[in-house]
């Protein structure tokens, strides 16, 4: 079947039985083979990597990653987000991303869009050069200002909401 991995991503699963198993275990959670990998051999063994410890040895269940992941797809929570969940599972092991997201009023997303539509024209106001370079062409300014809404809201406002938003005002 194909898993849409990179080469990098297919070489470092293919060459660890073990880590191979446990990526395996993970796709009967999710279907986003690709960002599962990713998860595991970069954001968490990027994480663990100074314990000298495997997330195996960790006894961290992969369905937790792999549910990390559909909240991410979901837009439940932003990447940003993600990562700090991702901290506080190493710290609770054993504890889903879920209990984590729904425990921690900061990690709750913004879908209050009066709100979002505030920090949008908050960001409009204050970088009128950004939005002049927009206007003018210049794609990289729109980003620019996205990620200033998405500061404003601590990465908490879903991105497409952002997007459609700043296009809608711009």
């Amino acid at each position: 079947q194909n898993l849409n991995l990179t080469s990098y991503n297919a070489s470092i699963l293919t060459g660890d039985k073990e880590l191979s198993d446990y990526f395996e275990e993970g796709l009967k959670t999710t279907k986003n083979a690709r960002n599962l990998c990713n998860w595991i051999t970069i954001e968490f063994a990027g994480r663990i990597k100074d314990s000298g410890k495997s997330l195996k040895d960790l006894k961290m269940p992969v369905e937790h990653i792999a549910i990390l992941v559909n909240l991410i797809d979901a837009n439940k929570i932003s990447g940003k987000i993600a990562k700090k969940v991702a901290d506080d599972m190493l710290k609770e092991i054993g504890k889903s991303p879920e209990k984590i997201v729904s425990e921690n009023p900061d990690y709750q997303p913004l879908d209050n869009t009066e709100e979002i539509e505030a920090f949008v024209n908050t960001v409009i106001q204050k970088e009128s050069q950004s939005v002049v370079d927009y206007k003018a062409g210049k794609s990289k300014a729109f980003g620019y200002l996205v990620g200033q809404v998405m500061k404003l809201s601590k990465g908490k406002a879903p991105p497409e909401l952002v997007n459609q938003l700043l296009k809608e005002k711009l």
